[in-house]
């Protein structure tokens, strides 16, 4: 074996003409074997490439179809989603809508089929790639539906007889928990102080557990103000105003400026003190409003988007906007108040301490020391001494810090908290004069007054008329409520609130001045450095010229309203405050009213706080 294997390796003829033959019979038998291989790998590859191109653009055009509104989704709109693609020639895409009630046309369509077919040849072959999505016609809802985050419970309130009632848990799907027309807006309570009959920790039962519950505690409390446009009509006198006479309007204030009759020549002596405010609410986070279940865009209307809710990135912040758009925003619907403070509030510290020069000076907590005196977590409840002896800087800290780790409301970094901008107290002031607020009625003065050593505003309380003297009374009256002012719960002290009853803000006339997260430029900032350390607009600071007004600040454009007190500033007293305090004279409080101070700590300040759901 092994002299035949030497004898084959050195055969110096090569290969024999056996071996040829042998040779190409396994190449006639194999390469089209190995060539129809090759095809076969190519074709599948190519459909298996062609129908993955096919799926992304079939895809692409549902995807965009399911994102539209059902009234937009039109055989227009369809093929201007196509076009846009700039599918290439080898793919034929066919997009068709079939109307659910097509055949009969006496009835209302309310659901159609999109479907979407492309076509394209592999190997001279044809394939298909098909897809369908069924619209529905939306229940557009406005106002927009509250957004509630880690720590909010829904509350309604249930009367009981005249100047009585009880706040109970609800549920965010309950029709009665709010409804604006009605002037029933959105209420929520945090967990800091909440408690319910017969739950002993509400923070170990789920939240649903807890609806039908009264409440015994009130946790602190915030309320909605959803997403809308505006327009202000000023009228001659107040018959004009009440009859809404068109023959007795001066101006407008609407996208154009402040403007004559003609709705286009600017004239700010337009103004007076009768104006209107109509308000329009807006579909989730867009610039659309709903009539008669059908959307409309402001664009095409001479409405102001209230830049409280619009995105500034691009505009630097100058009106007040936030970082995105958003659907609306949670006010403290009561003056920031102290845990203690006429109240049964455990006290909890923050992370921080008070800053800037508090020299003499103390608060309800006793002495402030500078740089190792902690502050304490404000509530935001009723018949509550409002939290005062404070510097504009360290209630600017203060109030961002209500979502930190370990806070008693409950709520989480998802949740923004901020000092309430200028925009923001716009935003409710305007929601407030309109129909589904006071109705341009005023908001009867927070009067009250605790007579000691450190004065004190109170929160959730009314004087006798809208304009009533202060009334000083002691903790000790104020305790079994024969105080001669009246509580929000009553008739009289609900005339207090945006809207004449309990569910909407308090104390945003009188009660105390209100610092907000404004400044004037080239002013004295020294009892403000945190709020003014970026020295340029932000999401949370605006910053205003001397004399500056912005739109929907409730400046400005309301600077006649109601003959309320308008200051806008001096560089002297660089801060912005609002709504009046309980030494303001008479008509120098209300919902319109703005001065200035230095922001230093005072015993006439205090603050209101905004959250907003990331």
């Amino acid at each position: 074996m092994q002299e035949k294997f030497k004898n084959l390796k050195n055969n110096e003829n090569g290969f024999s003409g056996v071996d040829l033959v042998v040779a190409m019979a396994v190449i006639v038998i194999f390469v089209p074997l190995i060539s129809t291989l090759f095809v076969n790998i190519y074709t599948n590859w190519m459909t298996t490439k062609r129908n993955a191109q096919a799926n992304a653009y079939a895809t692409q055009i549902i995807e965009t179809v399911e994102g539209m509104y059902y009234d937009e989704v039109t055989q227009e709109a369809l093929d201007k989603i196509i076009s846009d693609l700039n599918i290439p020639s080898g793919y034929q895409v066919e997009a068709t809508i079939v109307n659910y009630n097509e055949e009969n046309a006496g009835e209302e369509d309310i659901v159609k089929t999109v479907t979407v077919s492309i076509s394209y040849n592999v190997s001279k072959q044809p394939e298909n790639v098909t897809m369908q999505t069924v619209k529905t016609k939306e229940i557009l809802i406005t106002p927009n539906t509250p957004q509630l985050s880690q720590g909010m419970v829904p509350v309604k309130y249930i009367s009981t007889g005249l100047d009585s009632g009880y706040w109970q848990i609800t549920s965010e799907n309950d029709s009665q928990w709010y409804s604006y027309e009605n002037k029933r807006w959105a209420n929520v309570m945090l967990l800091d102080s909440l408690e319910v009959e017969s739950i002993d920790d509400i923070t170990e039962v789920p939240v649903e557990n807890l609806v039908g519950r009264k409440v015994i505690t009130p946790g602190s409390m915030f309320v909605w103000i959803p997403r809308y446009a505006y327009k202000i009509t000023y009228y001659r006198d107040e018959e004009g105003l009440k009859n809404k006479d068109e023959s007795k309007i001066t101006g407008y204030s609407n996208k154009n400026g402040i403007v004559n009759t003609d709705g286009t020549t600017l004239n700010s002596s337009a103004k007076t003190v009768y104006a209107d405010i109509d308000i329009k609410f807006l579909y989730s986070n867009t610039n659309n409003y709903v009539d008669s279940n059908k959307m409309y865009n402001i664009a095409q209307t001479d409405y102001i988007i209230h830049p409280a809710f619009q995105d500034g990135t691009s505009n630097n912040f100058q009106n007040g906007e936030w970082d995105k758009e958003i659907t609306g925003i949670w006010v403290s619907k009561y003056e920031a108040g102290y845990a203690g403070g006429n109240n049964y509030i455990p006290v909890q510290e923050t992370t921080h301490t008070y800053t800037g020069n508090y020299s003499g000076i103390q608060n309800f907590y006793g002495n402030i020391t500078s740089g190792s005196t902690t502050m304490k977590f404000p509530v935001f409840t009723p018949e509550t001494l409002a939290y005062n002896n404070i510097s504009v800087s360290d209630i600017y800290t203060l109030a961002k810090s209500l979502n930190e780790e370990n806070n008693p409301y409950g709520i989480t970094s998802s949740t923004d908290s901020h000092l309430i901008k200028n925009s923001e107290w716009g935003a409710v002031s305007y929601l407030s004069h309109s129909k589904y607020g006071r109705n341009t009625e005023k908001i009867t003065y927070n009067n009250i007054c605790i007579d000691s050593t450190i004065p004190y505003a109170v929160t959730g309380y009314a004087g006798e008329n809208v304009d009533s003297v202060v009334n000083r009374v002691s903790l000790e009256k104020l305790k079994v409520e024969d105080t001669g002012s009246y509580v929000w719960r009553t008739n009289k002290g609900m005339l207090a609130s945006t809207t004449g009853n309990v569910y909407g803000i308090f104390d945003l006339s009188g009660g105390s001045w209100e610092m907000v997260s404004a400044y004037i430029q080239g002013g004295d900032i020294t009892h403000g450095n945190t709020l003014a350390e970026a020295s340029q607009n932000t999401k949370y600071v605006t910053i205003y010229g001397l004399n500056e007004t912005k739109v929907g600040d409730a400046t400005g454009e309301t600077s006649r309203i109601q003959g309320q007190e308008y200051m806008l500033g001096t560089t002297g007293q660089a801060f912005i405050c609002r709504g009046g305090s309980i030494d303001s004279l008479q008509g120098e409080s209300g919902i319109f009213c703005i001065s200035s101070q230095n922001g230093g700590a005072s015993y006439k300040n205090s603050f209101r706080v905004t959250l907003i759901i990331r």
